[in-house]
């Protein structure tokens, strides 16, 4: 196989590079944000970044008195699914508590690497002992969830539409 000077072998380093260009601070992209204040006691909201290619990042973070959850979903242009960030953060203090600090948190977070609507990757806790049905159902269950949000976010853009620098592509399909 030949590979260009841009390519490489490893579609896991080429989403990682992915990520970190997104997550750098520089990408560009415009700006969505729904609160959620049903999805939990203590709420939480969705915040999506988007260009003029569909969603590039779709974050869903969820509040509890001693602790968060926070999933990021990071798309190639169309929306389609390349990384699965999904984290549990447990406080040693409530949130509402005047001691409270992140200082004592703990985390755990699993990453899940796609490549054309395919797991091809799973870390974190267990991981490495999951079998292959296991992998399946975690393929279909965050294909199922990726899905779902970017219909959530672009039916609430298109009820919200936004001053942004991005217009988002919608077919009459997905409102």
């Amino acid at each position: 196989m030949l590979l260009l000077s841009f390519q490489d072998a490893n579609p896991v380093a080429v989403t990682d590079r992915k990520y970190t260009s997104m997550t750098s601070g520089t990408f560009p992209a415009s700006h969505l944000r729904k609160n959620e204040t049903e999805i939990s006691a203590e709420g939480g909201h969705i915040d999506a970044y988007y260009d003029n290619t569909g969603f590039r990042i779709i974050t869903e973070h969820t509040f509890a008195v001693m602790s968060e959850h926070e999933t990021q979903l990071y798309f190639d242009p169309g929306n389609q699914l390349i990384l699965v960030q999904d984290r549990n953060i447990t406080h040693a203090t409530p949130m509402y508590d005047s001691a409270f600090t992140h200082a004592d948190d703990k985390a755990q977070t699993w990453r899940y690497y796609f490549q054309n609507r395919k797991l091809i990757k799973w870390t974190g806790p267990k991981a490495k002992d999951s079998t292959s049905r296991q992998y399946r159902d975690q393929q279909a269950s965050w294909l199922d969830y990726s899905d779902n949000m970017v219909k959530q976010m672009t039916k609430y853009y298109t009820r919200n539409p936004q001053p942004a620098a991005f217009t988002l592509p919608v077919s009459k399909d997905t409102e």
